[in-house]
This record gives C-alpha cells, sequence and structure tokens, in this order.
C-alpha cells in the first residue's frame, strides 16, 4: 500500500497543484519509495512517472483529474538532466538562457535575428560532409526544439523549428535530421 502522502503528492502533481516537480520529490522520496513500492512499480514510476502516477492513484481509489498542463510541465522537466533544475525541480533560468551559446538568452531578449546568428555558428558550416561535432550540435538543437514545442515555451520551439528549416545543408545526416525535425514540427 502506497502512504498516503505520496498519494496526495501525486494527486496534486497530476492536477497541477504541487509546489515541486517530480524531479524534486524524487530526489527526496526515491529511498522511500524504493522500499514501499513493489520492484516493478517503482522502476515504471522511475521511468514514466506521469503513467503510473495515474495507474497508482487509480488502483487506490483516489479521485484526481489530470490536468494536461500540469503533466506536459513535468515531462519537460525530466527531459533535462537534474543538474539544470533548481531545488524545486524547475529549470534553471540561467542554465537555459545559457544554451547554444547564449541563443536562448538573446531570443528572450526580443534579438531573434543574433539569436538566429549566434545558432547558425553554434552549428558551424557545414560543407558537403559535416564533423562528428557537427551533428551532435545540430542534433541537440533538434531535441531541444521538439522538447520546447511540445512541453515548453512554444514560441521558443517555433523560433528554434524555423531556424532549423533555414540552414542549408549537403550533409545526408543533417538533412535527415532537418526532415525528422519539419515533420515533428507539423505534429505539434
Amino acid at each position: 500500500m502506497t502512504p498516503r502522502y505520496h498519494l496526495e503528492y501525486f494527486r496534486q502533481l497530476l492536477q497541477g497543484e504541487a509546489t515541486v516537480s517530480f524531479r524534486a520529490y524524487w530526489n527526496e522520496y526515491q529511498k522511500n519509495l524504493e522500499e514501499c513500492l513493489p520492484r516493478a512499480q517503482f522502476l515504471r514510476l522511475k521511468f514514466s512517472p506521469m503513467e503510473e502516477m495515474q495507474s497508482i492513484l487509480e488502483s487506490q481509489n483516489v479521485s484526481f483529474r489530470a490536468d494536461a498542463r500540469a503533466i506536459a510541465r513535468e515531462k519537460y522537466f525530466f527531459a533535462f538532466d537534474s543538474s539544470a533544475l533548481d531545488e524545486k525541480g524547475r529549470l534553471k533560468a540561467e542554465f537555459k538562457r545559457s544554451l547554444f551559446s547564449g541563443a536562448i538568452g538573446d531570443f528572450y531578449d526580443g534579438q531573434a535575428h543574433l539569436a538566429s546568428e549566434k545558432l547558425n555558428k553554434y552549428i558551424g558550416s557545414p560543407r558537403e560532409i559535416a564533423t562528428a561535432s557537427q551533428v551532435a550540435k545540430f542534433q541537440d538543437l533538434v531535441y531541444f526544439a521538439d522538447i520546447e514545442l511540445e512541453y515548453g515555451d512554444k514560441a521558443l520551439g517555433t523560433f528554434l523549428m524555423d531556424v532549423i528549416e533555414k540552414l542549408s545543408f549537403e550533409d545526408d545526416r543533417l538533412l535527415e535530421l532537418q526532415r525528422v525535425a519539419a515533420t515533428s514540427r507539423r505534429g505539434h
């Protein structure tokens, strides 16, 4: 049986009423959760927390109304390493602003043109064959843009996807990533 305080937190989180993200809660209560939950349930909670919290509440007959935005917000936070999050499990503003050589900060400061220039410089100008570093940087940018569109700041995600679509490549790996980003964008 799951302790009542965990059930109450799960309910609050899913309804958008929790004061800390699941990542912060997990950091504090992981050992306790591991002790009180069956192993399989604990692992599902660790790797698919939103879905498993709903399942746990339903199995314990705890009523709740899941808030789609609250769940999306939690999935957004869950996508980041804990070092990028503050004590409440929220993304550190200074971390986000520093991403991609400070391009995100420039975007938030209303300097989209400068942000676009920094993103182009960050990736570099691959000619016919991109370096492994350029491919990795472009993958990071596509992933971040997708995460923002899906769970985070839609305006930022849209801006990043616009930049991604405008980049010109000849390298097949980058062109494929560009196609994936365009497909992902249409899905949002």
